[in-house]
């Protein structure tokens, strides 16, 4: 008799403690999404560009701001996708007081984002292609930026 208690006792114990395992594990934090990582100024340069200005482009919440030395390339909203394992980047332009043409068009683009570094490749505003990589071809803009 004492050792059915004794067995019923410690298969209870272990019934708990395994119970509270179970529980007590938190959860993995849940991945945080490209656009929250995009947030904030990147700062950087254009490649291929001679002159060399400061190249920054702004992301807060949903809206995309460019700008080389004082100049408003564009601003607009963006929206960025993920498919096949490319990372998409579309931007309405809204403003640029460099390109006003390009206002209501929309640029497409590709990205990758590694720790505090932004490489983002993109079209010219109301082209219907997108980069085929982030290292962009001959009709894309391609930009390294360091986020600030």
């Amino acid at each position: 008799m004492k050792l059915s208690y004794c067995v019923i006792i410690l298969g209870l114990v272990g019934l708990i403690g395994f119970a509270s395992s179970c529980t007590s594990k938190s959860n993995p934090a849940a991945p945080v999404s490209d656009t929250s990582l995009l947030q904030g100024v990147w700062s950087g340069k254009l490649l291929g560009d001679d002159q060399n200005p400061v190249w920054t482009i702004t992301f807060s919440n949903d809206t995309a701001i460019a700008a080389a030395g004082t100049q408003i390339y564009f601003k607009g909203l963006f929206n960025v996708t993920e498919k096949n394992n490319v990372k998409n980047i579309d931007v309405i332009i809204s403003e640029s007081s460099i390109a006003p043409e390009y206002v209501g068009k929309t640029s497409l683009g590709v990205y990758q984002i590694n720790k505090d570094t932004l490489k983002y490749a993109a079209d010219e505003p109301g082209s219907l292609t997108r980069p085929a990589s982030i290292n962009g071809d001959s009709t894309s803009m391609v930009f390294v930026l360091v986020k600030k």
